[in-house]
């Protein structure tokens, strides 16, 4: 007996899934640091699920762009914990040159 075929939600969550979990295997065999793969696994889990997506489309087809996305979520990240207005400008005002 033939499966029903998927309905579009479920074959939008398969994508994702298979999306993410290369996303997540890429992430693991990076040359990134051990706290910078914690980190992305962290996104990975917590980020809305479209903003992953995105981040990981973008990766994936362009992978040396890695280390500066990373570079900018780890200085984002700093600037928001800190408070630090002005570390949050200057990454955003370099943000397009990095990820260019």
């Amino acid at each position: 007996m033939a499966e029903a075929p998927l309905d579009l939600a479920s074959q939008k969550d398969l994508i994702y899934n298979q999306g993410m979990r290369n996303f997540q295997n890429f992430i693991e065999h990076s040359e990134l640091s051990p706290e910078d793969r914690a980190m992305w696994e962290t996104i990975m889990l917590k980020a809305p699920k479209g903003a992953v997506e995105a981040v990981a489309e973008y990766i994936n087809e362009i992978p040396e762009k890695l280390k500066n996305v990373t570079e900018i979520i780890r200085l984002k990240k700093k600037a928001f914990l800190e408070n630090d207005t002005n570390l949050l400008d200057k990454v955003l005002r370099e943000e397009n040159f990095l990820i260019k």
